[in-house]
């Protein structure tokens, strides 16, 4: 597979799901180079799937185009419309659910941040911290319980 996250560590059967689906929607569409496959961990407490995959392909020029036009007046609409326009595949995540799950990451690991007080584009680069510093603490936690760390 082209696309890996070197940092974050998945089970083999669902790296071979992955990688099984990706092979199969290329050779569907030749005109499809390139699939971003996106791996989501659901929240079962919730009644959620244990995770969630999207595969999406590269934007066309106009798909780009279109997103850097939106991205200027909301950045969260023109990201969640890249999104629409660029799914080939997967599991399907109703927007509540992907900005519940982005606002009890943030009031996680940012529990002194007023969420009344931020704008979409606050919204979606404060989302994208509490993501990123989720998948560190999971590779930390992975590594520890691998005995990697001493």
């Amino acid at each position: 597979m082209e696309n890996v996250n070197e940092d974050f560590f998945l089970p083999e059967d669902i790296q071979t799901e992955i990688e099984k689906k990706v092979k199969e929607l290329k050779d569907s569409d030749p005109k499809l180079k390139r699939v971003f496959p996106i791996f989501v961990e659901g929240d079962e407490d919730e009644g959620e799937k244990p995770y969630y995959i999207g595969y999406f392909k590269q934007p066309p020029f106009p798909t780009f185009s279109k997103y850097l036009s939106l991205s200027q007046k909301d950045q969260a609409g023109a990201m969640r419309e890249l999104a629409k326009d660029c799914f080939v595949d997967g599991d399907k995540v109703k927007d509540d659910q992907l900005i519940r799950h982005r606002l009890i990451f943030i009031r996680h690991y940012f529990p002194s941040v007023n969420l009344d007080e931020l704008n979409d584009e606050e919204f979606a680069m404060l989302s994208e911290d509490a993501v990123w510093l989720h998948s560190k603490m999971l590779i930390t936690q992975q590594a520890s319980a691998l005995g990697m760390l001493a």
